[in-house]
């Protein structure tokens, strides 16, 4: 058949720790295609050279519970990202900086049961801070986590 159980989420903390929760849904015990997505953006103003340590890097860990049962984790997800700038030359010539993450992995989950599904994904561990310039102006800071889980049903 062409009928499916979709659901999905999406969270839009800033948090270094947020955390989505989808469901509990129902199913039909079929198998099911899950994704998931994160995004990160940070652009700053910043008023000396462009210089960033490391490499930005977020983990997330998508974690399952089936009816009343406790949360399993299905796995941990690493994204890595980017950091570019110009430089900036003093309060009157600013540069800026722009940190950026985008991401997604996908997997089917196979876990047999009718109960009702819940899936939690959190960010486990966010390396953002390698910005060495000094900054003056914060522009834009925005991340968001998403899982869609999709199950065909006959």
């Amino acid at each position: 058949g062409s009928n499916f159980y979709k659901n999905s989420g999406t969270g839009t903390s800033t948090a270094n720790n947020a955390e989505i929760i989808v469901g509990p849904f129902v199913t039909d015990g079929g198998v099911k295609q899950i994704g998931v997505t994160y995004q990160y953006r940070r652009l700053v103003q910043i008023t000396d050279a462009f210089a960033y340590t490391g490499t930005p890097q977020a983990v997330l860990r998508v974690e399952r519970k089936v009816g009343e049962g406790s949360y399993t984790t299905v796995g941990d997800y690493t994204f890595n990202g980017t950091a570019s700038g110009e430089d900036g030359f003093g309060p009157s010539e600013p540069g800026s900086a722009l940190i950026q993450i985008n991401g997604g992995a996908s997997f089917t989950d196979t876990t047999a049961g009718t109960g009702d599904f819940t899936y939690r994904v959190s960010i486990i561990s966010r390396s953002v801070g390698g910005l060495t310039s000094t900054v003056s102006l914060e522009d834009e800071l925005r991340q968001q986590v998403t899982l869609i889980s999709t199950e065909q049903i006959t």
